[in-house]
């Protein structure tokens, strides 16, 4: 009983010494940001073309093979087309229509936004709701 008792105030310790150290790092980042974003953060944008000229821009659209995948940038309402499928996001649910029953394979709500991310970065590190925190430097 010792031992555990022992062991939960460690714990606490270190999760109270973390915190604080956590504290500072946001402190910090707030005096960093230029905008909403780190100053780091804004050199990567800077480098794609920048935030305003990405924030101009209404609609993404790219093909995966012989999907259409189509989406406001401001709304975040997406559309997935293919000749077998359509799939999307019309800004409150995630919605499937299938040419056949069972067509399509996976889930959905899922899939529908998951290029995305892969095709709008860094640019989606800019969202409203994003929060940023200073981590330790990864050493190999």
């Amino acid at each position: 009983m010792k031992k555990i008792l022992l062991f939960f105030i460690i714990v606490l310790a270190i999760s109270c010494k973390n915190e604080s150290k956590k504290n500072k790092n946001k402190e910090a980042i707030i005096e960093e940001k230029k905008g909403n974003f780190p100053v780091e953060l804004g050199k990567v944008f800077e480098k794609h073309g920048g935030i305003t000229t990405s924030k101009k821009v209404q609609i993404l659209s790219f093909n995966k093979g012989e999907e259409v995948h189509t989406v406001s940038l401001n709304s975040r309402k997406t559309t997935v087309n293919t000749p077998e499928y359509s799939l999307g996001f019309d800004g409150e649910e995630v919605w499937l229509d299938e040419v056949k029953k069972g067509t399509f394979k996976g889930n959905p709500t899922f899939y529908y936004n998951l290029y995305f991310y892969f095709c709008a970065m860094p640019f989606v590190l800019a969202d409203d709701g994003i929060s940023y925190e200073k981590v330790a430097d990864l050493v190999f």
